[in-house]
């Protein structure tokens, strides 16, 4: 039974009634819906709800009131009559309703403000009582029931058993017990004795001799284990297109590249040179060196360059020395022995080399402008006047929390690392990652634990390859400790028929890692087979993991594809690729 019932804001829906076991009540479900149709999602609403005898007096046999909440569809549930926290019985007891007594009807009524004003949503009829409900009164049969009311007619299983005239059927012989006709053709197919006395004689005359010469043949023969060892070493040799193409690329590079390559070489510089220019960029100033000169000029005050300038002014100018030239040049020879003495008593060049050398020590007339500028950018007294009253204005209270405040601050000259974190609130993340492929096939033998070789490098920082004692490329060293999230894709290709069992596991330090292996399937007939996994390992200093792999099929490959010109043109598919980053 399922019908929509329009009141006020909400619209209700009933679906077919079903006996919950587990709480003997009849289970309901509805959509709560506004005037316009529309669901009403994660709405708290009270229903009230009864059981109806007759609807023309309305005669209550139950009832009961109880709080739901609808969900995200506006969909919600009710057990009518089941023993739940919450709920209010107001009339009657869902246990004693005599279902088998005539019709019953469920009345719901609404009360979608919580208020416990209830208005009705509607009358429905129960068609089919949940006949569970009479499952209490089933033990109470106290009679025979008859054949024609879905009984036996009978009191005990032996009055029913001769009532089917079936009680002479286990005692019937063997002999006359029939066979099916599909049973008799099977048993004159069989073989009879004395047809398997004719085979026997003559397997037996056959001579021991011939046997004997079959052994030795088979026992010539290889055995499975030598044919699968021989197939291994010829799996791991060069087809002959393999070492054509080799050849024809190493044909293919011409003696001009080669002197190319050469010239290329000889025109880079040598270490000598390298280091000659290392000298002379040594010998520059470094920032550090012109930011120490720049706070000797900036300490020069303007009074100094006032002094400086009052002292040209003393001095003579050009016009000056004329006239004096001119008086000079009249004083007599004898005069000259006189005024030659007394020159000598003057300063010589290289005095005044050294006067010009600290006068051009002393500032320019720019760099006098520039500081004049910067002295202008300077508060006045009166500015600071202002300043100094609002500064005295603060109660001594406050500045005796603000030295405390300073008081608990870390000193440049003591700050360490716990200092940093402690100040931060957390620990700066650590940036080590490292992403590490290969493209080369990397056969193996039958249950052999593999490493994976990585001969390219992609990204990484504070994480590096190195090789193993064999010297190929498969440690995947750190740099700090840590713990690190581990992520690894590997391509096999098995050219045979079937499957094949796959087991990749990772190793730290040489040993293996606690619970890190996998088992895959791999899929037969040239078929690209694609693994992946993802772990967390703790790393200490210098750290190194490798990841292993064994197979049961020496056909069973780890190997790449190319890349594909074919629309759409995609790049190629390394055999392995491994990436590792420090998450802590």
């Amino acid at each position: 039974m399922k019908q929509l019932l329009s009141l006020l804001l909400i619209v209700l829906g009933f679906s077919n009634f079903v006996y919950a076991q587990n709480t003997k009540g009849i289970h309901l479900q509805a959509i709560a819906r506004n005037q316009n149709g529309m669901t009403i999602p994660n709405k708290q609403i009270t229903l009230r709800l009864s059981i109806i005898s007759d609807t023309s007096n309305d005669t209550i046999e139950y009832q009961e009131i109880k709080s739901v909440t609808t969900n995200m569809l506006g969909l919600f549930f009710v057990e009518l009559g089941a023993d739940e926290n919450g709920k209010v019985i107001t009339i009657g007891d869902f246990e004693k309703i005599a279902w088998n007594k005539g019709d019953y009807f469920i009345h719901v009524e609404v009360d979608p403000n919580n208020s416990l004003s209830f208005v009705s949503a509607g009358i429905e009829k129960i068609n089919y009582v949940p006949l569970a409900l009479f499952a209490d009164k089933a033990n109470g049969l106290n009679s025979i029931v008859p054949v024609e009311l879905g009984g036996t007619g009978v009191a005990s299983q032996k009055e029913l058993i001769t009532l089917l005239n079936i009680d002479k059927v286990n005692n019937t012989p063997d002999s006359l017990k029939p066979i099916s006709i599909a049973t008799n053709i099977a048993l004159n197919e069989k073989l009879k004795k004395s047809d398997t006395i004719s085979l026997s004689n003559r397997i037996n005359a056959i001579p021991k001799v011939d046997t004997a010469g079959l052994s030795n043949r088979i026992n010539q023969k290889l055995n499975t284990i030598d044919t699968l060892k021989l197939s291994n070493r010829i799996n791991l040799k060069l087809n002959t297109n393999d070492t054509l193409s080799l050849s024809n690329r190493i044909n293919s590079i011409s003696k001009i590249d080669t002197t190319s390559l050469s010239n290329r070489i000889n025109l880079k510089l040598f270490s000598s040179d390298t280091v000659k220019l290392s000298n002379r960029i040594n010998l520059k100033l470094n920032t550090t060196d012109t930011a120490s000169l720049s706070s000797r000029i900036n300490s020069i005050s303007k009074i100094d360059t006032t002094s400086l300038s009052n002292r040209i002014n003393l001095k003579l100018n050009t016009t000056d020395t004329a006239s004096l030239s001119s008086r000079i040049n009249s004083i007599p020879k004898i005069d000259t022995t006189s005024l030659s003495n007394r020159i000598n008593l003057k300063l010589t060049a290289i005095d005044t080399l050294k006067l010009s050398n600290r006068i051009n020590a002393k500032l320019n007339s720019t760099d006098t402008v520039l500081l004049f500028t910067k002295i202008g950018q300077k508060l006045n007294v009166t500015d600071t006047a202002s300043l100094s009253s609002r500064i005295n204005s603060i109660p001594k209270i406050d500045t005796a929390s603000l030295s405390n405040r300073i008081n608990n601050k870390i000193s440049i000259g003591t700050l360490s690392y716990n200092d940093i974190i402690n100040g931060l609130g957390y620990t700066p993340v650590k940036n080590n990652y490292g992403l590490f492929y290969d493209t080369s096939r990397q056969p193996t033998s039958v249950s052999t634990a593999t490493p994976v070789k990585l001969a390219f490098l992609q990204v990484a920082n504070k994480i590096n390859i190195t090789t193993n004692t064999s010297g190929n490329p498969t440690r995947i060293t750190v740099t700090d400790a840590g713990i690190y999230h581990l992520n690894y894709n590997l391509q096999f290709i098995k050219s045979d028929a079937g499957a094949d069992e796959l087991n990749i596991w990772i190793r730290r330090n040489g040993s293996a890692y606690l619970n890190s292996n996998s088992v895959f399937t791999i899929q037969g007939g040239n078929l690209k087979n694609m693994f992946s996994g993802s772990y967390y390992i703790d790393l200490g200093t210098n750290d190194y993991i490798e990841l292993f792999f064994s197979v049961k099929n020496v056909n069973s490959i780890l190997t790449g594809s190319p890349s594909t010109t074919v629309t759409p043109s995609r790049p190629a598919i390394p055999s392995a690729l491994i990436s590792l980053h420090v998450i802590n």
